[in-house]
């Protein structure tokens, strides 16, 4: 629960007509009573602020007189104490003692070592953040930063003098010598290759051709671009053409509209003059009426009964035209409705023909491709076959060529006679026929294999073939499907829009009744008062002309008005039409930018088409370039003496390069080194400076220094400065200090606390631990004073403490606004507000009594005690909240002054006080004894 800090006496109860009895007062043990996040706390601190029971009766006492609402109530010799129900507010809170510590804490200390030259600060003064507060002496460290800078300045001159070396410089010259050597005789290579010039002839012909071919493709090029700006042109002349007739629409409308503000202004005038004559005439009619005064009341009776009736007429006809217009706009939005619901079931029967379509085609496709997976097994199977009947063929061509070897070679055919020349010749028969039948098989063989190939093309045509056609009927079903949306959201539209025509139409209808009815009231009031003028005098008949000699009058102020009205209804249509125009005339000159756009990209096309063909044509003249530089190689076979002269200047070259290049080595090494030196140099010199500079220590914070621990001609170390919570400064200082307290050990040197930021930690108990939360109040008060000061818990940690058995965890509260009365490492009371209630019915605690799993109160009914079930809420320790059981205004028994309670009693729960002898309550503070049973958890502030 999360509350926002409040101003002193912000956590304190609501009164309620009871007396308080403060925080000693004794409370019975509430176990069980009201929900479990409403269990009224215990208290287990009943000592804690001692006073006298007696002292608190007395006041008690004495508090009648002005107007306590404790009530003595005597019956049958038996005196009872009562308080009366009513409303307020509980708090329930959980207390504990803490130690205030700064919020922040600098420990600060010379970040360089030497000697203090001055302290310029005292232990208790206040600084300001930046303000000096030690110094060192710098005769040490100047002379360092003196040092540092001479070793920079040798440093950089060594760098000077590695930079200027001559050697490298020498050796550079010599390549360059060698360099040159090496030119003239690639330039006399050159002169020899001239001689060859027939083979380069030829080849410069090949460029020839290629850069003639070059131009051609240019010159085509040239004329796509040329087509394409020409045609940009003719787009430009056709956009001109479109925007001045549009303009010249604009100055059409502009002058037709000035026409009809002018014709607006004549009827102006033309209504001008006829009201001045109605004006005159109604002067005329008034002296006319002077004679006619009884006729004018009839006729006025008359035109009130005309009126009427008109007037009636009017309201009958708005109502009918209101139910006909209602009927019409319900009828259009039921049709609206219903072509919603047509084009809503048409287009989901077209997406599902279009799916039944997809899946047909692909059942189609997948028998297809299945068929023809079939033919490629048996084409592949007749194939395996054909191969196997070629083995075979070939195995028997291979057996009768081995048999044709031995009977038709060697000595066998010659020792064998006719018989043998005959099987040889039968031999060969054999073998001439097997290599036939072994050929025939291998073009089986063949044949099959390509029809194979064949057949498996066939198959990735149909596959290919059937996922373009479920792509395409994918596709179809996508644009169904968006056609649809768009459709129903048409319809919608359509809907909306006439139920919003029906509801402005029913409007205006009634706008039309309510205007009627008025009108009627209004002329049937004015024909009676004209009824009732004429009847009463001719003063009156008078008064009604002069009357209307003033409508006529306020009729022309209308006329006028209203012809005001419509020329300014013709000057803003006017300007509408303008708009319009402009509008038309800027379309046009967007339509006329977006087509000059695309003549530009189509002539960026052609441009880059033949920067494309002019690259293709460059790279054959490069190519058959290269073919001159091959027949250059060619020829330069006959060059020898010449490539003799070149390689020996290039080898002085490389001799000359070998020894730039160790020059160079031993140079950039001792260069290299030199810019390392300077660059070591320069950081000491860096780090000198910034030692100097750390010889001033300033605060960082604006505070009070609260330790001091420096002294002129004191030799100090290196240190940090550092800041740290004030809870945890003991350990997050760079003096490693193991202490508690909120100043550091000797080794830190000034330690400076912030001015008005506190804190306050404090141990909870695991009872209290469940009832915390980040963001409660808490109030503070430090031991032994009467300073409050507010805060807020903003550390709860879940890592306890165990010592001799109790188990307790670290809380943070923070401390809000810059109260005064606070100090560092003094101890301090504090009580956090964990729950509250407002606006409830309260009883004080002690009117409460736990009976078995249940709460009671005791009520007074003819003169006895009665028990009077209840469910409790919230407690607060002084009061505790009724939820049910008990009404505003009732009293509740406290005590009963005249029992004695015997110390041993302890089955009923109840708290009752004995006589008023003895030094407290029942002889021996607070009666009851035994009854009596202090909560564990303690009842909080």
């Amino acid at each position: 629960m999360t509350m926002a800090p409040e101003k002193p006496g912000g956590l304190e109860t609501k009164p309620v007509p009871v007396t308080s009895w403060g925080a000693e007062e004794a409370g019975p043990e509430h176990e069980g009573a009201g929900p479990p996040d409403l269990q009224p706390p215990r208290r287990s601190w009943l000592g804690r602020h001692k006073k006298s029971a007696a002292a608190v009766l007395v006041a008690a006492v004495l508090a009648a007189g002005g107007g306590t609402a404790y009530v003595l109530t005597r019956s049958s010799g038996t005196t009872y104490r009562t308080a009366t129900a009513s409303t307020g507010d509980v708090r329930e809170t959980t207390s504990a003692t803490g130690t205030i510590e700064p919020a922040t804490e600098a420990d600060v200390n010379f970040a360089v070592a030497g000697t203090v030259n001055g302290v310029k600060v005292t232990s208790g003064q206040t600084v300001k953040a930046g303000q000096e507060l030690a110094t060192l002496q710098t005769g040490t460290l100047e002379s360092d930063l003196e040092s540092a800078q001479a070793t920079l300045d040798s440093a950089e001159a060594n760098l000077a003098s590695a930079e200027d070396n001559q050697t490298v410089v020498q050796a550079q010259d010599s390549v360059t010598s060698d360099q040159m050597t090496v030119t003239q005789d690639q330039q006399a290579i050159a002169d020899d290759e001239e001689q060859n010039g027939t083979s380069q002839q030829q080849a410069q012909q090949t460029v020839s051709q290629a850069s003639t071919q070059e131009q051609s493709d240019k010159s085509q090029a040239g004329q796509a671009v040329s087509q394409a700006e020409a045609q940009m042109k003719s787009d430009d002349k056709q956009g001109a053409l479109t925007l001045s007739q549009a303009e010249a629409q604009e100055k059409s409308d502009h002058s037709q509209a000035e026409q009809t503000v002018s014709q607006a202004e004549a009827q102006e005038n033309s209504d001008r003059k006829q009201a001045e004559q109605t004006v005159s005439q109604a002067e005329a009619q008034e002296k006319s009426d002077r004679s006619q005064a009884q006729l004018t009341l009839s006729q006025a009776e008359a035109q009130m009964a005309s009126d009427r009736q008109t007037a009636q007429q009017a309201v009958s006809q708005a109502e009918a035209q209101l139910a006909s217009d209602k009927a019409s706009g319900d009828t259009t939005v039921s049709q609206a409705e219903g072509q919603l619901a047509s084009d809503t079931s048409q287009g989901k029967q077209t997406i599902t023909q279009a799916q039944a379509q997809l899946a047909t085609a692909r059942t189609q496709g997948n028998q297809t491709i299945s068929q023809a997976k079939g033919q490629v097994a048996d084409d592949q199977a007749a194939l395996s076959g054909d191969q196997a009947t070629l083995a075979t063929a070939q195995s028997t061509l291979s057996a009768d060529q081995q048999k044709e070897a031995a009977d038709c070679q060697g000595d066998g055919a010659a020792s064998s006679g006719s018989g043998a020349t005959s099987a040889c010749a039968a031999d060969e028969t054999a073998v001439s026929a097997a290599q036939q039948a072994a050929t025939t098989d291998q073009q089986q063989v063949t044949a099959a294999q390509q029809t194979v190939t064949k057949d498996q093309e066939a198959v990735a045509d149909d596959q290919s073939s059937l996922a373009a056609s479920v792509q395409q009927d994918e596709q179809a079903i996508a644009n169904d499907q968006s056609s649809l949306a768009a459709t129903e959201q048409k319809d919608r539209e359509a809907v909306t829009n006439d139920q919003a025509s029906l509801a402005a139409t029913e409007q205006k209808d009634n706008q039309a009744i309510q205007t009627d009815e008025n009108s009627l009231t209004t002329t049937v009031q004015k024909d009676e008062q004209a009824v009732q003028t004429d009847q009463d005098t001719m003063a009156s008949t008078l008064q009604k002309d002069q009357q209307g000699v003033q409508t006529d009058q306020a009729s022309l102020s209308s006329t006028l008005q209203k012809d005001q009205q419509a020329v300014q209804t013709d000057e803003a249509s006017m300007a509408s039409t303008l708009q319009k125009d402009q509008e038309a005339v800027q379309s046009d000159q967007a339509t006329l930018a977006s087509t000059l756009q695309k003549d530009e990209q189509a002539i960026q096309t052609d441009q880059g088409s033949l920067a494309s063909t002019a690259q293709k044509d460059g790279a054959t003249v490069q190519s058959d370039q290269g073919s001159v530089t091959s027949t250059q190689e060619k020829d330069a076979q006959t060059l020898q003496q010449a490539d003799n002269s070149l390689s020996s200047a290039e080898l002085q070259l490389a001799e000359a390069q070998a020894t730039l290049k160790a020059d160079e080595a031993t140079g950039p090494s001792s260069e290299a080194s030199a810019e390392a030196t300077v660059a070591a140099d320069k950081v000491d010199v860096s780090q000198a400076q910034t030692n100097l500079k750390d010889a001033v220590l300033t605060s960082p914070v604006a505070g009070t220094v609260v330790t001091l621990d420096l002294s002129a001609g004191q030799s100090v170390s290196a240190g940090s400065t550092t800041l740290s919570s004030g809870s945890a400064s003991s350990s997050s200082s760079s003096s490693s200090s193991s202490s508690s307290t909120s100043t550091s050990s000797s080794s830190t040197e000034i330690v400076i606390e912030p001015l008005n930021s506190f804190v306050v930690d404090v141990d909870a108990s695991t009872s209290q631990l469940s009832q915390l939360q980040l963001g409660e109040q808490a109030t503070i008060t430090p031991t032994g004073t009467n300073t409050t000061a507010y805060g807020v818990v903003t550390s709860i940690s879940q890592l306890g403490t165990t010592s001799s058995g109790v188990t307790t965890f670290p809380v943070t509260i923070t401390v809000t606004g810059a109260p005064t009365g606070l100090y560092s490492g003094a101890s301090t009371d504090v009580s956090i507000v964990v729950s509250q209630v407002t606006n409830v019915l309260v009883v004080p605690t002690t009117a409460v009594h736990t009976v078995g799993s249940g709460s009671v109160v005791y009520v007074l009914k003819n003169g006895k005690e009665v028990a009077q079930p209840v469910t409790t809420g919230a407690s607060s320790g002084e009061y505790t909240q009724i939820k049910s059981g008990l009404k505003s205004g009732q009293e509740v028994v406290i005590a009963s002054l005249s029992r004695s309670v015997s110390s041993g009693s302890s089955t009923s729960g109840r708290t009752g006080f004995g006589g008023l002898s003895g030094s407290g309550f029942g002889g021996a503070g607070f009666g009851g004894g035994g009854t009596f049973q202090v909560p564990s958890g303690g009842f909080g502030g």
